[in-house]
Protein backbone atom coordinates (compact mmCIF):
# COMPACT_ATOMS: atom_id res chain seq x y z
CA UNK A 1 0.00 0.00 0.00
CA UNK A 2 2.96 2.30 0.37
CA UNK A 3 4.79 1.80 -2.41
CA UNK A 4 1.72 2.38 -4.52
CA UNK A 5 1.35 5.54 -2.63
CA UNK A 6 4.77 6.83 -3.23
CA UNK A 7 4.08 5.59 -6.72
CA UNK A 8 1.27 7.92 -7.09
CA UNK A 9 2.79 10.93 -5.35
CA UNK A 10 5.74 10.35 -7.88
CA UNK A 11 3.37 10.16 -10.72
CA UNK A 12 1.54 13.52 -9.49
CA UNK A 13 4.93 15.23 -9.66
CA UNK A 14 6.17 14.22 -13.13
CA UNK A 15 2.79 15.54 -14.15
CA UNK A 16 2.73 18.53 -12.69
CA UNK A 17 6.99 18.95 -13.92
CA UNK A 18 5.07 18.33 -17.02
CA UNK A 19 2.24 20.81 -16.88
CA UNK A 20 4.70 24.08 -15.53
CA UNK A 21 6.68 22.82 -18.67
CA UNK A 22 3.92 23.38 -20.82
CA UNK A 23 2.75 26.33 -19.13
CA UNK A 24 6.00 28.31 -19.42
CA UNK A 25 6.78 26.75 -23.21
CA UNK A 26 3.50 28.68 -23.99
CA UNK A 27 4.50 31.58 -21.78
CA UNK A 28 7.59 31.69 -23.84
CA UNK A 29 6.11 31.76 -27.31
CA UNK A 30 3.38 34.56 -26.36
CA UNK A 31 6.29 36.68 -25.26
CA UNK A 32 8.43 36.05 -28.58
CA UNK A 33 5.07 36.79 -30.80
CA UNK A 34 5.39 40.16 -33.00
CA UNK A 35 3.26 42.48 -30.94
CA UNK A 36 0.90 44.86 -33.16
CA UNK A 37 0.80 48.58 -34.01
CA UNK A 38 -2.31 48.92 -31.87
CA UNK A 39 -5.18 46.86 -30.18
CA UNK A 40 -7.90 47.99 -30.97
CA UNK A 41 -10.97 46.15 -32.28
CA UNK A 42 -14.34 47.17 -34.19
CA UNK A 43 -15.91 47.61 -30.96
CA UNK A 44 -13.30 49.91 -29.90
CA UNK A 45 -13.86 52.76 -32.96
CA UNK A 46 -16.24 55.25 -33.82
CA UNK A 47 -14.98 57.25 -35.81
CA UNK A 48 -12.25 56.73 -38.53
CA UNK A 49 -10.07 59.38 -40.97
CA UNK A 50 -8.17 58.65 -43.92
CA UNK A 51 -6.27 60.94 -45.50
CA UNK A 52 -3.31 60.32 -48.39
CA UNK A 53 -1.34 62.75 -51.05
CA UNK A 54 -3.28 62.39 -54.23
CA UNK A 55 -6.62 60.79 -52.63
CA UNK A 56 -9.58 62.23 -51.40
CA UNK A 57 -10.41 62.71 -47.54
CA UNK A 58 -12.58 60.20 -46.12
CA UNK A 59 -14.45 59.98 -42.83
CA UNK A 60 -16.58 57.29 -41.45
CA UNK A 61 -18.59 57.15 -38.11
CA UNK A 62 -21.03 54.69 -36.05
CA UNK A 63 -24.14 55.76 -36.10
CA UNK A 64 -27.28 53.90 -34.21
CA UNK A 65 -24.68 50.65 -34.13
CA UNK A 66 -24.24 51.22 -38.48
CA UNK A 67 -20.81 52.67 -39.74
CA UNK A 68 -21.87 55.47 -42.58
CA UNK A 69 -19.37 57.25 -44.86
CA UNK A 70 -19.94 60.99 -43.85
CA UNK A 71 -17.26 62.81 -46.28
CA UNK A 72 -17.10 63.75 -48.86
CA UNK A 73 -20.55 62.25 -49.46
CA UNK A 74 -22.80 60.37 -46.92
CA UNK A 75 -23.76 56.93 -47.66
CA UNK A 76 -24.43 53.75 -46.04
CA UNK A 77 -20.82 51.84 -45.50
CA UNK A 78 -19.50 48.51 -46.21
CA UNK A 79 -19.11 46.85 -42.88
CA UNK A 80 -16.02 44.77 -44.19
CA UNK A 81 -14.51 47.53 -45.25
CA UNK A 82 -14.58 49.18 -42.32
CA UNK A 83 -13.29 46.02 -40.43
CA UNK A 84 -10.16 46.48 -42.83
CA UNK A 85 -9.59 49.64 -41.89
CA UNK A 86 -9.46 49.06 -38.39
CA UNK A 87 -7.13 45.68 -38.78
CA UNK A 88 -4.69 47.41 -40.19
CA UNK A 89 -3.81 48.88 -36.29
CA UNK A 90 -3.34 45.06 -35.50
CA UNK A 91 -0.36 44.68 -38.37
CA UNK A 92 2.80 42.97 -36.52
CA UNK A 93 5.55 45.28 -35.88
CA UNK A 94 8.39 43.51 -37.47
CA UNK A 95 10.78 46.04 -36.11
CA UNK A 96 10.38 49.36 -33.84
CA UNK A 97 12.63 52.42 -33.44
CA UNK A 98 12.34 55.27 -31.13
CA UNK A 99 11.65 58.47 -32.73
CA UNK A 100 15.23 59.78 -32.63
CA UNK A 101 16.75 56.99 -34.56
CA UNK A 102 15.15 57.81 -37.89
CA UNK A 103 14.94 60.99 -40.28
CA UNK A 104 11.10 61.12 -40.82
CA UNK A 105 11.73 62.95 -44.03
CA UNK A 106 13.68 59.75 -45.43
CA UNK A 107 11.29 57.81 -44.27
CA UNK A 108 8.55 59.46 -46.52
CA UNK A 109 6.62 60.68 -43.33
CA UNK A 110 7.43 64.64 -44.72
CA UNK A 111 4.76 64.51 -45.26
CA UNK A 112 3.18 61.21 -44.56
CA UNK A 113 2.22 58.83 -47.44
CA UNK A 114 -1.24 58.40 -45.74
CA UNK A 115 -2.83 59.34 -42.40
CA UNK A 116 -5.24 57.02 -40.40
CA UNK A 117 -6.95 58.40 -37.36
CA UNK A 118 -8.88 55.20 -36.01
CA UNK A 119 -10.72 57.09 -32.49
CA UNK A 120 -8.27 59.26 -30.95
CA UNK A 121 -5.15 57.48 -32.44
CA UNK A 122 -3.00 58.73 -35.23
CA UNK A 123 -1.20 56.32 -37.68
CA UNK A 124 1.06 57.82 -40.12
CA UNK A 125 2.46 55.83 -42.85
CA UNK A 126 6.06 56.30 -45.03
CA UNK A 127 7.64 55.00 -47.50
CA UNK A 128 8.58 51.11 -47.77
CA UNK A 129 11.85 49.75 -46.82
CA UNK A 130 13.96 48.35 -50.07
CA UNK A 131 15.02 44.96 -49.12
CA UNK A 132 11.14 43.23 -47.82
CA UNK A 133 8.91 46.55 -48.75
CA UNK A 134 7.71 46.72 -45.43
CA UNK A 135 6.26 50.04 -44.92
CA UNK A 136 7.32 52.76 -42.00
CA UNK A 137 4.52 53.08 -39.68
CA UNK A 138 4.54 55.92 -37.03
CA UNK A 139 2.48 55.29 -34.22
CA UNK A 140 2.90 58.61 -31.32
CA UNK A 141 6.77 58.45 -30.37
CA UNK A 142 7.35 55.22 -31.81
CA UNK A 143 8.44 54.24 -35.50
CA UNK A 144 7.58 50.63 -37.03
CA UNK A 145 8.33 48.74 -40.05
CA UNK A 146 5.05 46.23 -40.80
CA UNK A 147 4.22 44.28 -43.64
CA UNK A 148 2.26 46.26 -46.17
CA UNK A 149 -0.89 44.66 -46.96
CA UNK A 150 -3.08 47.78 -46.93
CA UNK A 151 -1.74 50.38 -48.76
CA UNK A 152 -4.92 49.61 -51.16
CA UNK A 153 -7.86 50.47 -48.66
CA UNK A 154 -5.45 53.31 -47.89
CA UNK A 155 -5.57 55.04 -51.26
CA UNK A 156 -8.45 53.62 -52.39
CA UNK A 157 -11.57 55.72 -53.31
CA UNK A 158 -14.49 56.52 -50.93
CA UNK A 159 -16.95 55.01 -53.28
CA UNK A 160 -15.04 51.70 -52.68
CA UNK A 161 -15.93 52.08 -48.70
CA UNK A 162 -19.70 52.42 -49.65
CA UNK A 163 -22.52 49.22 -48.97
CA UNK A 164 -22.48 47.61 -52.30
CA UNK A 165 -26.34 46.72 -51.49
CA UNK A 166 -28.56 49.74 -53.09
CA UNK A 167 -31.61 48.92 -50.39
CA UNK A 168 -28.74 48.47 -47.66
CA UNK A 169 -30.72 49.46 -44.23
CA UNK A 170 -34.33 49.20 -46.12
CA UNK A 171 -37.01 47.53 -43.91
CA UNK A 172 -38.65 44.80 -45.70
CA UNK A 173 -40.01 46.22 -49.06
CA UNK A 174 -43.36 46.15 -49.54
CA UNK A 175 -43.86 46.86 -53.21
CA UNK A 176 -42.25 48.34 -56.53
CA UNK A 177 -43.02 49.96 -59.56
CA UNK A 178 -40.27 49.88 -62.97
CA UNK A 179 -41.69 52.50 -65.15
CA UNK A 180 -45.21 52.56 -63.92
CA UNK A 181 -45.30 48.74 -64.28
CA UNK A 182 -45.71 46.99 -60.65
CA UNK A 183 -42.42 44.33 -59.85
CA UNK A 184 -43.48 40.63 -59.40
CA UNK A 185 -42.72 38.93 -55.89
CA UNK A 186 -40.07 37.41 -57.12
CA UNK A 187 -38.12 40.58 -58.43
CA UNK A 188 -38.77 42.22 -55.49
CA UNK A 189 -37.55 39.79 -53.72
CA UNK A 190 -34.37 40.00 -55.61
CA UNK A 191 -34.07 43.65 -55.68
CA UNK A 192 -33.97 43.92 -51.62
CA UNK A 193 -31.02 41.52 -51.71
CA UNK A 194 -29.43 43.36 -54.73
CA UNK A 195 -25.39 43.88 -54.82
CA UNK A 196 -23.61 46.28 -56.97
CA UNK A 197 -20.30 44.71 -58.45
CA UNK A 198 -18.84 47.90 -57.91
CA UNK A 199 -19.42 51.54 -56.61
CA UNK A 200 -18.63 54.04 -58.92
CA UNK A 201 -18.75 58.53 -58.10
CA UNK A 202 -22.10 59.68 -60.15
CA UNK A 203 -21.81 60.98 -63.83
CA UNK A 204 -22.96 64.84 -64.12
CA UNK A 205 -25.62 63.64 -66.19
CA UNK A 206 -27.83 60.61 -65.97
CA UNK A 207 -30.70 59.97 -68.54
CA UNK A 208 -32.69 57.11 -66.11
CA UNK A 209 -35.81 55.74 -65.89
CA UNK A 210 -37.71 55.56 -62.52
CA UNK A 211 -37.86 52.46 -60.12
CA UNK A 212 -39.96 53.61 -57.32
CA UNK A 213 -40.12 51.58 -54.06
CA UNK A 214 -42.52 51.53 -51.10
CA UNK A 215 -40.87 49.96 -48.09
CA UNK A 216 -42.58 48.88 -44.27
CA UNK A 217 -42.86 51.75 -41.85
CA UNK A 218 -44.35 54.28 -44.74
CA UNK A 219 -41.15 55.01 -46.61
CA UNK A 220 -40.38 54.88 -49.60
CA UNK A 221 -37.20 55.16 -52.24
CA UNK A 222 -36.63 56.22 -55.86
CA UNK A 223 -33.66 54.26 -57.79
CA UNK A 224 -32.87 55.63 -61.45
CA UNK A 225 -31.09 53.51 -63.72
CA UNK A 226 -29.79 53.11 -67.35
CA UNK A 227 -27.90 50.45 -69.65
CA UNK A 228 -24.29 50.26 -69.82
CA UNK A 229 -23.51 48.33 -72.58
CA UNK A 230 -23.65 44.43 -70.16
CA UNK A 231 -23.52 46.46 -67.31
CA UNK A 232 -26.85 48.70 -65.52
CA UNK A 233 -26.00 51.80 -63.92
CA UNK A 234 -28.51 52.48 -60.55
CA UNK A 235 -28.56 55.21 -58.55
CA UNK A 236 -30.60 55.42 -55.20
CA UNK A 237 -31.98 59.04 -54.86
CA UNK A 238 -30.36 61.06 -52.08
CA UNK A 239 -27.07 58.25 -51.82
CA UNK A 240 -24.49 60.12 -54.10
CA UNK A 241 -22.87 57.40 -56.27
CA UNK A 242 -23.42 54.78 -58.74
CA UNK A 243 -24.54 50.99 -58.28
CA UNK A 244 -22.92 49.13 -61.07
CA UNK A 245 -24.82 45.74 -61.75
CA UNK A 246 -23.65 42.80 -63.47
CA UNK A 247 -26.48 41.78 -66.90
CA UNK A 248 -27.82 38.75 -64.47
CA UNK A 249 -28.59 40.44 -61.55
CA UNK A 250 -30.33 43.08 -63.13
CA UNK A 251 -32.34 40.17 -65.18
CA UNK A 252 -33.12 39.04 -61.63
CA UNK A 253 -35.21 42.06 -60.37
CA UNK A 254 -36.78 42.12 -64.32
CA UNK A 255 -34.56 44.28 -66.12
CA UNK A 256 -33.42 42.31 -68.53
CA UNK A 257 -32.10 43.83 -72.21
Amino acid sequence: MLHETKSTWILMGVLALLGAGAIAEQAREKMLEPKPLLKLTLRDVKEISRDCTGCTSMHLAKRQGEWEVTQPFVAPADQDQVQKLIEIAASPIRRSYAAAELDPGKIGLVPPFATLILGSRTLEFGTTEPIRNDRYVRVGSTMALVQDRFSQLLTATPESFVDRRPMARARRLLSARVMGNPMDAKALENLAKLVAVRVEPPPSRFAAHNINVEIEGGRSAVLRFEVRGEELALVRVGVPVVYIIDRASASSIGLGW
